[in-house]
């Protein structure tokens, strides 16, 4: 749900909004060919030597060999496309809102709704990628329930921000 979707009540002022970061994205993108060129550095010597061997046997086995090779790669690219556009989706689809009167939140397809009075806490994850390019999840903890909402950009000033509409309240 973005900023401009959430029907405001009466007396109620938009206070902030959680932005997913874009970094976390990419570096969900670049994770996997950074770890395909790690692997492929141990595989590839082993193929070169191998079609080498190959060689000797006659000239269509070499052909043949690297014709393989290439096919895997393709299709290794394409799966690694696959999973990253898949992930991709399900990174992006948080939401959260928050008002002077109420904290409103989706993850998937999970939609949470608390008033700010209701409020419990709110706590902040972050991984190593997450403290680099300053982005992390936010759990916000309310007396009906909780939810996460992932890859959101500076979380550490969003819970400050909840932290003091709580106390005002």
């Amino acid at each position: 749900m973005r900023p401009e979707e959430l029907q405001l009540k009466e007396g109620e002022q938009l206070m902030g909004s959680a932005k997913i970061s874009r970094a976390s994205i990419a570096a969900l993108w670049l994770s996997v060919p950074c770890f395909a060129a790690v692997g492929l550095g141990g595989f590839l010597p082993g193929t070169v030597r191998m079609l080498r061997l190959a060689s000797f046997a006659g000239e269509a086995l070499p052909a043949v060999l690297g014709g393989v090779i290439a096919v895997a790669v393709i299709v290794l690219a394409l799966a690694w496309a696959a999973v990253a556009a898949v992930l991709t989706k399900r990174n992006i689809c948080y939401s959260l809102v928050f008002t002077n009167l109420r904290v409103v939140a989706t993850s998937h397809k999970t939609q949470f709704e608390a008033r700010i009075p209701d409020l419990k806490n709110v706590f902040v994850e972050v991984s190593l990628p997450g403290r680099i390019f300053r982005y992390g999840a936010l759990t916000v903890q309310a007396e009906t329930g909780a939810i996460t909402v992932k890859n959101v950009c500076d979380p550490a000033s969003l819970q400050k921000q909840l932290f003091d509409l709580m106390e005002n309240s």
